[in-house]
C-alpha cells in the first residue's frame, strides 16, 4: 500500500480479497496491473478501482464511490453488489 492506494501487479491465477477496515475504506483506491485470470473481491466502500493491461479479470465490488476503470483488458467481468456508479 502506498498512501491510500493499493498497487497490485504481475500476478496470474490468483484470488485477492480485501475486507478489513484498514484495507478498505472510503479513502482507499485500488490499482491492478498485469493481473491475468485473477479474481478480485473488495468488501466495503472504496474510492475507485483501476485495472490495466490484464486478461480475464473477475472483479466483485461492494461499494465504489467513483468508478471501476478497465484499460487494455481482455474479456473482463465486473460485478457491483450495492453501489457502482460507473464502469
Amino acid at each position: 500500500m502506498q498512501g491510500y492506494r493499493w498497487i497490485i501487479e504481475n500476478w496470474t491465477n490468483e484470488t485477492f480479497r480485501f475486507e478489513d477496515e484498514e484495507e478498505v475504506n472510503k479513502r482507499v483506491s485500488f490499482a491492478f496491473y498485469n493481473c491475468n485470470n485473477c479474481k478480485i473481491e473488495i468488501v466495503g466502500k472504496c474510492q475507485n478501482v483501476s485495472i490495466q493491461s490484464s486478461k480475464k479479470p473477475d472483479i466483485t465490488v461492494d461499494k465504489v464511490i467513483s468508478q471501476v476503470e478497465l484499460f487494455k483488458c481482455e474479456a473482463g467481468v465486473v460485478r457491483g453488489k450495492n453501489q457502482l456508479p460507473m464502469v
